[in-house]
């Protein structure tokens, strides 16, 4: 399982441009999925928007029902798992690497919200 412990790593890891701050990226996804069919995990904080069409979605071992779109959570290093995903429009992730939130208020209360600590 690969482990991403920046945004530049998990960026040239997946083939896109390298981004534009080192802790804060938006990635605009088309039909396929370019985190391919593996396990990661990540030291960021990922906020995804997907209308997924068929294929397996897995978060901290618990399978995501996408039947109706995907509005997605995840917290640094969860495991998130992807195989044969297809999508029925375009999606965006936003990924927030955990330095970003250092200091700030947000990083003291982050934990209290729910849909990033079910996991």
């Amino acid at each position: 399982m690969k482990h991403y412990k920046s945004l530049t790593e998990l960026h040239t890891g997946n083939g896109w441009d390298a981004p534009e701050n080192p802790l804060f990226s938006m990635i605009g996804c088309q039909a396929a999925c370019p985190l391919g069919n593996r396990e990661f995990t990540t030291d960021c904080y990922i906020i995804a928007f997907k209308k997924i069409k068929s294929g397996m979605f897995m978060y901290g071992r618990t399978k995501y029902d996408h039947d109706n779109g995907c509005l997605f959570f995840a917290k640094p290093r969860q495991i998130i798992e992807m195989k044969d995903l297809e999508f029925e429009e375009k999606g965006y992730m936003l990924m927030i690497h955990e330095d970003y939130l250092n200091g700030h208020e947000l990083f003291k209360s982050i934990n209290s919200y729910g849909f990033l600590t079910m996991m």
